[in-house]
């Protein structure tokens, strides 16, 4: 009797099937694992180098904060100085393969790939370049430390010793670019139960796979007014160049993640001159301005500047509630240059005022011209020799007549080094 079943063929041919279809499903999952492994050292790099760059802004403030106490032993005015003291000169001064290292970073297969960032034994690593340890970081002491107990070396991990020698701090990553922490590269002090603030747990072992080269750079930059084109100095500035290189899961060719991140040199940044303003008037007898027919002169010698207000007393019951007086207001570094003579006498200075660091001295309040309202007051004025178009007035009536003629004379130098 014959009995009816798959043949050979049928059996060979359903094995083949399954064996692509199961084929397919391990290499959907393989591809699978290799992109979360990817994007998961992707996140964990861009998290270190995040980390590097808030170190370095965190140490550029504390210097900012620290740099005016003239207390050079202060823990980050060593450590800012230490880490721009390992800057080069200049984009513009360096050659055109350190610049393509420095800018381009583009690692491949082809030239060396990230190996070639290290060499071996690290014979081949810039010596510029440095990582921050950022536990130590948080150890540091905000105040003054000693050169001799070395806590600014265990922040700054340098790619080259005092001697010379390379670093042995430094090596190409063998998973993804991260610092390791501990006293061996097992790594088995950094585990979450025993991270504290204990030598071994901020003890930096090894950085793979990532450093950062700083640049420093000033010079000319060019500002365009009218027709013309004027170079004028900029602040200098320092540029770090945070570098990662590695490989992923069954990749060839590196992967790398880059940034730059600019820091101002507070030292280097120049506060603009202030140019003194031409004094409206200088000689002795002087007309300063005549209002409503009473001239007003200047008493001395000396440079002063001239502004006009009019000021209205507030409604308090006094005999001067609710009116109004007009008036020169003179002001100058020099006393004696802001006296003023009318036909009924002449009147020094009453008062004075602080602006930019210096003592402005103001004339008097005294004998000035009653108007009916401040509204029309310029009508009553005439050669007038200041020179900022204005008469000071206040809308609301609330100062007396020292706090409106003070009050004048800082508006008005403000206006004149506005």
């Amino acid at each position: 009797m014959v009995k009816k079943g798959d043949t050979l063929i049928e059996v060979t041919l359903a094995v083949g099937i399954f064996s692509m279809i199961a084929i397919a499903i391990v290499a959907v999952m393989s591809n699978g694992t290799v992109g979360a492994q990817t994007a998961l050292e992707t996140t964990l790099t861009r998290e270190e180098i995040d980390a590097q760059a808030e170190a370095l802004r965190f140490i550029h403030a504390s210097y900012i904060s620290d740099k005016d106490s003239n207390n050079e032993n202060l823990a980050y005015v060593q450590l800012w100085k230490q880490i721009t003291s390992k800057a080069k000169t200049g984009i513009k001064n360096l050659n055109e393969d350190q610049q393509n290292e420095i800018i381009k970073f583009t690692p491949n297969k082809g030239n060396g790939g990230c190996p070639v960032l290290y060499g071996n034994n690290n014979a081949n690593l810039d010596s510029g370049a440095f990582v921050i340890n950022t536990r130590a970081l948080g150890n540091l002491p905000s105040g003054a430390v000693k050169k001799s107990d070395g806590l600014i070396e265990t922040v700054l991990i340098s790619s080259e010793n005092e001697d010379g020698s390379k670093s042995n701090k430094f090596s190409p990553a063998q998973t993804y670019p991260h610092l390791i922490y501990g006293s061996t590269a097992k790594n088995n002090e950094d585990k979450k139960s025993k991270i504290g603030l204990g030598a071994t747990t901020t003890n930096l072992y090894r950085a793979e796979g990532i450093y950062i080269i700083v640049v420093k750079d000033s010079g000319s930059t060019q500002l365009s007014e009218g027709n013309n084109t004027i170079n004028r100095e900029a602040s200098a500035f320092f540029d770090f160049y945070i570098r990662t290189c590695w490989y992923g899961a069954n990749a060839e060719e590196p992967s790398t993640i880059s940034t730059v991140i600019r820091l101002y040199d507070p030292d280097a940044v120049k506060t603009p001159e202030i140019v003194e303003p031409e004094a409206h008037i200088k000689d002795k007898d002087a007309p300063i301005a005549n209002i409503d027919g009473r001239p007003f002169t200047k008493t001395n010698e000396g440079s002063a500047f001239v502004g006009y207000a009019c000021h209205t007393y507030p409604d308090d019951g006094s005999e001067y509630a609710n009116k109004s007086y007009i008036g020169p207001v003179l002001v100058s570094k020099d006393q004696n240059a802001v006296a003023y003579t009318t036909p009924y006498g002449t009147f020094t200075s009453d008062y004075s005022t602080n602006f930019r660091d210096s003592t402005y001295f103001i004339g008097s309040y005294v004998n000035w011209m009653r108007v009916d309202s401040c509204d029309n007051a310029s009508n009553v004025i005439s050669d007038a020799v200041g020179k900022t178009n204005k008469i000071y007035t206040w809308p609301e009536q609330t100062l007396t007549g020292e706090e409106a003629v003070k009050s004048a004379a800082n508006q008005l130098l403000k206006d004149l080094y506005r």
